[in-house]
């Protein structure tokens, strides 16, 4: 049976992604009508597209002036990897207790490897995405999965900043195959520590370039 998708269905999931991908910029205000002009809709199913997003934590609604996308603080980032780490790293041990094929989790580091080598962030995004919601699904664990589903687009928002660092695709590719080699061995401490500093070289160069940005300053002569 096919499921038909609403207008606000439809509006929901064009912003998210334009938000993912930076189309839309941090900070800056966008009208509701404008979005519909673009979406060639009314505004109601934008409005409440919107609506949704501010409950995911990317826009922020203000009140008779439209929306801007929110822009993540160093709170949130360290957050959001914190506890990314307690999910992943329970989701490792049950991965080699129960001795899980590793096969997946490799096909997924070769497209990210591929992708990272010809400049496709937004396909890089996708097969990280991937590769972290295969350790969480193979636990089994129902509950698991949908509350890191909650977190999804956050999540995403989060690691496409993180990617369009210089040379942070490429070393994801690195460190990701060196979680799942000590994953294939049973090595369970050594891959807690491998996604530890996959999450904290993240965390460390998204905090400094936020730093760096932050302490130009805003003169006649830095427009």
């Amino acid at each position: 049976m096919l499921v038909r998708r609403t207008l606000e269905d439809q509006a929901y999931e064009l912003l998210q992604k334009m938000i993912v991908k930076g189309e839309l910029a941090m900070g800056k205000l966008y009208s509701e009508s404008e979005i519909a002009k673009q979406f060639n809709i009314s505004r109601t199913p934008v409005r409440t597209a919107i609506q949704h997003l501010e409950k995911d934590g990317l826009v922020t609604i203000l009140t008779n002036r439209g929306f801007c996308v929110r822009e993540f603080t160093e709170r949130d980032i360290r957050e959001v990897y914190e506890l990314r780490k307690a999910l992943e790293t329970y989701a490792i041990e049950r991965f080699i207790d129960e001795k899980k094929d590793v096969k997946e989790l490799q096909k997924t580091i070769e497209r990210l490897k591929t992708y990272a080598e010809g400049g496709d962030l937004a396909s890089v995004t996708e097969q990280d995405r991937k590769f972290h919601l295969l350790l969480i699904k193979e636990t089994g664990n129902t509950r698991l999965e949908e509350d890191y589903g909650n977190l999804r687009i956050l999540i995403l928002a989060v690691t496409m900043q993180a990617l369009q660092l210089p040379g942070h695709a490429r070393r994801t590719v690195s460190e990701h195959s060196e979680i799942v080699k000590a994953i294939e061995r049973g090595d369970f401490p050594r891959a807690k520590e491998a996604l530890y500093k996959h999450f904290d070289n993240a965390t460390q160069r998204l905090v400094e370039t936020m730093k760096s940005s932050e302490q130009v300053p805003r003169g006649k002569n830095n427009r």
